[in-house]
């Protein structure tokens, strides 16, 4: 018996779940394309960019319209399918970002994340976040106070994704592993994200817009 892998699940889907909602973001249209428009379309896909902004638009955050510096196209490759999400780098003093995951017909889903952390990869942390608990837990250095967060729909081990890089000078591209947690019992919910570029982390909190 084959069992759906959930790292396939946007996270609207995981939102409506977690909300025992029924509507399927993707309706099957019944319809197969020809192998060879397939294999093209996997090659080269569409540039996945749901706000349709270019470095130098501005985009909402809030109360404020903030200045976009990059595009990021973020895929990932699961059973065969593609899942992406688009980050939009903003121009600020302190590293901030809008992330935007597909939604159904109520939006996007929309979240504001600024760097909480920066550090060269550690084997030690690499063995924290990979671990099968599927908790992570942040303890305030000032106030000493452990907040504990739960690994999205329940799955270990990173996601590995292809990104494109939209910026000033045209296109870039790269590679980046991430983890996903959030914390879903309070309002808003919070969500942390881990990110390994080459020999980086970042770790990146946040809430919804």
């Amino acid at each position: 018996m084959n069992t759906p892998d959930p790292r396939g699940k946007t996270l609207w889907e995981m939102f409506r779940d977690w909300m025992q909602k029924s509507e399927d973001p993707y309706p099957q249209s019944g319809q197969t394309a020809p192998a060879s428009v397939v294999d093209q379309m996997r090659a080269e896909p569409e540039f996945y960019n749901p706000l349709g902004l270019n470095p130098g638009d501005l985009i909402q955050v809030n109360a404020d319209s903030r200045e976009v510096a990059e595009v990021h196209d973020i895929t990932r490759r699961l059973q065969s399918s593609d899942f992406s999400c688009a980050d939009y780098i903003l121009k600020a003093s302190e590293p901030e970002k809008v992330r935007v995951y597909p939604g159904d017909e109520r939006g996007l889903v929309r979240i504001h994340l600024y760097l909480y952390e920066q550090f060269p990869v550690d084997p030690g942390f690499l063995d924290v976040v990979n671990d099968t608990t599927g908790v992570f837990d942040i303890t305030d250095d000032n106030t000493g106070i452990t907040t504990r967060y739960e690994r999205l729909h329940g799955v270990t081990g990173p996601y590995r994704t292809s990104v494109r890089m939209l910026g000033p000078d045209g296109m870039k591209r790269g590679a980046m592993e991430y983890w996903d947690w959030w914390k879903n019992d309070v309002t808003p919910v919070e969500f942390v994200f881990v990110e390994r570029t080459g020999r980086t982390i970042q770790i990146w909190r946040g809430t919804p817009l």
